[in-house]
């Protein structure tokens, strides 16, 4: 798909100058959630995205019977969609409808068999979560900056998780410099297109909600995206279902219990109990096991 190409194509016409004094309003400087981007530049770039979607769809048609040049549109357009979703979120929309835990079955089968399936150990920790029998893995790509993030899951502590998290999110933007595409992209923003769509670390948000780590120190940096946080905080966990029909779900010690019934953890021994719902679920700070994850048990 080709980057920077204007198309007319009704609602996705670029905004002409005229125009601009009239859209821009004080109320998107106050409502995004990072400084580098402005109304029209967002508006623009996503009429542009518009405009490659119909052009990618329309591609998808002339290579129905090719299967790779359909990979790579299909690959180009789930970027595209991922890029407006960064946009949207940057330029200050609420998020909603994204509470899709039970996604994730269907999320590992695009990368199932591949080099990243089972071998990296931030990888598998989220899996952990949300399926059964994931490999322990001890090795992970990238250590800058995902390092940091391993400090965080290894933490012996709810104040040491934190205080390590404080530490990723401070420092994730500035230790990828020259290893993400993403990096500097602010700083070439036009008013007609912009390859920048904000910079967030979601990874960080990921683990802060699955953990249940107090976010008060580091709540307020400006690549946290604290607002999906709060989201997912405030919707119930609902479990997964798996393809033979079995429901699966888990929880992270201290987190209050998300569905009454019969739950057991790993991390010790005959730990097999019954639970109601909104009740905390104890840690076990002594388990050799590590961290304390309960599962829900429906056939109990």
């Amino acid at each position: 798909m080709r980057p920077n190409t204007a198309r007319q194509s009704g609602s996705g016409a670029l905004v002409s100058k005229h125009a601009r004094q009239a859209i821009v309003n004080a109320t998107f400087s106050e409502r995004r959630r990072q400084p580098y981007i402005d109304e029209i530049s967002f508006i623009n770039t996503l009429a542009h995205n518009r405009s490659e979607a119909e052009f990618g769809e329309q591609e998808l048609l002339r290579y129905r019977d090719t299967e790779r040049d359909r990979s790579v549109i299909l690959g180009a357009l789930a970027t595209s969609i991922w890029g407006d979703f960064q946009l949207r979120y940057t330029a200050g929309e609420a998020p909603s409808k994204l509470h899709r835990e039970d996604l994730i079955p269907r999320i590992h089968a695009l990368m199932k068999g591949t080099d990243y399936d089972g071998s990296d150990l931030l990888i598998e920790e989220l899996f952990n979560f949300y399926l059964p029998e994931r490999p322990m893995v001890d090795e992970w790509f990238w250590d800058k900056p995902y390092g940091m993030l391993v400090e965080v899951i290894d933490s012996e502590s709810s104040v040491a998780r934190a205080k390590a998290m404080k530490k990723y999110v401070t420092k994730w933007y500035s230790s990828v410099k020259g290893l993400a595409h993403f990096w500097g992209k602010h700083e070439k923003v036009t008013s007609e297109y912009s390859e920048y769509v904000g910079y967030w670390a979601f990874c960080a948000a990921a683990f802060t909600y699955l953990y249940d780590i107090d976010d008060t120190a580091y709540r307020d940096e400006v690549v946290y995206p604290k607002d999906l946080v709060d989201y997912a905080r405030s919707m119930p966990r609902q479990p997964v279902r798996l393809k033979d029909g079995t429901e699966f779900l888990r929880v992270a010690g201290g987190q209050p219990c998300p569905r009454a019934g019969n739950w057991f953890s790993p991390a010790k021994e005959n730990s097999a109990r019954h639970f109601n719902d909104g009740e905390l679920m104890p840690t076990f700070n002594a388990s050799e096991y590590g961290r304390t994850i309960w599962q829900w048990n429906p056939s109990a």
